[in-house]
Formats: structure tokens, sequence, C-alpha cells
């Protein structure tokens, strides 16, 4: 279990870097298309579809990120003002919930990547599956992520341990 940690911590790591390089050219970006606009008077016609491109990455992998963290929408008064084996249940069912969502959207993104695959993007003339292969990508890991905290919860029923949304 420690080396499925250690190459877990790894790739969440190596995703906080890629959101600071994401960010960072986003803003680039965006500055420089304002600077252009109102001083040269003229629009980059790159800037807006990669600025696009780059808010569709940065939130979804912000959205791997927060969800390790459980930094998404929890139900913590109510799972807190119940019987711990109530809440424990509600917990797996909202979970349950949520993996079936997942399957939906990566199932969706992954339908989306093969059918865009060879359509470019205008400007940038890149290929919209690839763009867009951060769906399917991060929705197997949002999956992941989410079946394991299911299994830490099932475990919490023998525990004596408290109650918590966290990891």
């Amino acid at each position: 279990m420690g080396v499925i940690r250690s190459i877990y911590e790894r790739l969440l790591t190596g995703i906080k870097y890629l959101l600071v390089l994401l960010s960072t050219v986003l803003i680039v970006v965006v500055f420089s298309n304002v600077i252009s606009r109102y001083f040269l008077h003229n629009s980059l016609a790159w800037a807006d579809e990669t600025a696009r491109f780059l808010f569709i990455w940065i939130t979804f992998l912000g959205a791997v990120l927060a969800h390790d963290r459980s930094e998404h929408m929890n139900l913590d008064i109510v799972i807190q003002s119940v019987p711990r084996k109530v809440g424990l249940t509600l917990l797996v069912i909202a979970n349950l919930i949520v993996v079936g969502i997942l399957i939906l959207i990566t199932k969706g993104g992954f339908t989306v990547v093969i059918e865009n695959y060879e359509w470019m993007t205008p400007a940038l003339e890149i290929s919209y599956g690839m763009v867009y292969s951060v769906v399917p990508a991060c929705g197997v890991i949002l999956l992941l992520q989410t079946l394991a905290r299911i299994v830490k919860i099932i475990k919490l029923f023998g525990s004596s341990g408290g109650l918590s949304t966290q990891r």
C-alpha cells in the first residue's frame, strides 16, 4: 500500500506543479491580449482560444486536488448530527452517487475525445480531442479517489474513530 500511496502523492504533486504552470500561462496570455487589445488596438487571435482551453484544464485538475482534500461540498452538518453508523452509511451512499456521476462524466469524456480527435481548433490548430482529454483523465482519478474513500469509510464501521469527511 505504501508504493501506491507514494505514486499517488507524486501524481498530486505533479498536478500541483502543472496547475501553477497552467495558471501562470493563463495570466500571461490574458494579460498579453488585454495589452494588445487596448494599446495596439489588435486582439490576439489565439489568445481567447488558449485561455478557454487552459481554463478547462485548470478546472478539472483543480477538481482532483479539491476532491483529495475534501474541499468540495460535503454533508458535514448532517453527518455530525446523526448516530455514527447512520452517518457512515450516508457517507457511503453519497460517495456511491458520486461514483455513478463520475462514471457518466468519464464515459462521456472518452466519447468526446474519440469523436473530436481529428477536429482541429481554428486558431491553435490542435486537436479538440487533446484539449478535452483532461475530462476522462481526471474522471478516472476522481473515480479512484472516491472508491478509496468508500473503502476507508467502510473500514470505519468496525473502528471506534470519529466521523469525518476528510481523507
